[in-house]
């Protein structure tokens, strides 16, 4: 069926998606973004995104949540796709360690028939790597 086949060409996309209920309810995940972020889509699914992906304790100048929240809201608010500026957003590793992650976001809006947000995708570019030879040659 075409639901089938949608759903093979979410799961091999390259690029990290997330799907979000307009509350911020994880729905889905393909491969890249489970891969990217370390998560298993069993333990992330149904859950709230903050929940899942909080800031991390020990950064004391973390602003991922709040930031991410706002490119959120604008979408809700103005029914229209949002760049966010680069992002460091740290991931939780599975031993419960946290890693220095950069990310690219964009939170796109997908309408129902009565124009209302459906969906949200979240698409998060891992630039960590660029990031961090950046700060190489500049130091």
């Amino acid at each position: 069926t075409a639901d089938r086949r949608y759903r093979r060409i979410f799961e091999a996309a390259p690029q990290n998606y997330l799907l979000l209920a307009p509350d911020f309810t994880i729905i889905e995940a393909n491969r890249a973004y489970l891969r990217a972020t370390m998560t298993d889509l069993d333990a992330i699914v149904r859950r709230p995104l903050f929940d899942v992906f909080p800031d991390n304790p020990g950064d004391p100048e973390a602003n991922g949540v709040r930031n991410l929240t706002a490119s959120l809201d604008a979408v809700l608010c103005g029914k229209a796709e949002h760049a966010m500026a680069l992002q460091r957003y740290d991931i939780r590793r599975p031993d419960g360690t946290w890693e220095v992650r950069h990310w690219k976001p964009r939170n796109i809006p997908i309408l129902d028939a009565n124009g209302e947000v459906e969906v949200i995708i979240h698409h998060a570019e891992d630039v960590t790597q660029a990031v961090l030879a950046g700060h190489r040659r500049a130091g």
